[in-house]
């Protein structure tokens, strides 16, 4: 033999119409599906102005698109009504309650073993705040009582997301990195 290996006209179609275009589409568009969301602990603190009030904040893990968009439309005043169904509903809600004795900043941590069973593969959690004086936003896209944070793999610097809970409504400290292009 002269290092001439003798493949079959079958063998040669089966590399050129199957084998390559495989190999061509993984390298071309990578292994990924789309964007990784993990985990990333969520910090509550209230401004200065707000301690010593009753403020309630409810956090909800939010799977996909259209359930954010629902969210993102929820009329806050009603949600945090009494005997409200869709806050009593919603699976993974975790619910700060502020006070005059107990004003202290609240954590939701990454490694609590309660985030799998709630909180896996959430999108977004959106951050709902019952804030005194503010009630009369009512269910406007613009409602500053409420925010949605992207849990979106390096979207944030560093692990921690700080929310802040303020007169003015709800506002993420931390700095959110820029999409790389």
């Amino acid at each position: 033999m002269n290092g001439v290996i003798n493949i079959g006209a079958r063998s040669v179609h089966f590399l050129v119409c199957l084998v390559l275009p495989a190999v061509m589409a993984l390298h071309l568009g990578g292994c990924s599906s789309g964007p990784s969301y993990g985990r990333h602990e969520i910090e509550v603190c209230l401004s200065d102005q707000l301690k010593g009030k009753t403020v309630e904040v409810d956090l909800i893990p939010v799977m996909n698109e259209a359930d954010l968009a629902d969210w993102q439309m929820q009329n806050v005043t009603q949600y945090f009504s009494t005997g409200n169904s869709k806050r009593r509903e919603t699976v993974g809600r975790q619910e700060f309650k502020f006070s005059s004795g107990d004003s202290g900043c609240k954590t939701v941590s990454a490694r609590d073993p309660g985030w799998d069973a709630a909180w896996k593969g959430a999108r977004s959690i959106v951050i709902l705040a019952n804030i005194p004086f503010l009630e009369g936003q009512g269910g406007v896209p613009g409602d500053t009582r409420r925010k949605d944070v992207t849990m979106q793999k390096g979207s944030w610097e560093g692990d921690r997301v700080q929310v802040q809970i303020g007169e003015s409504g709800v506002r993420i400290l931390t700095p959110q990195k820029q999409p790389k292009s």
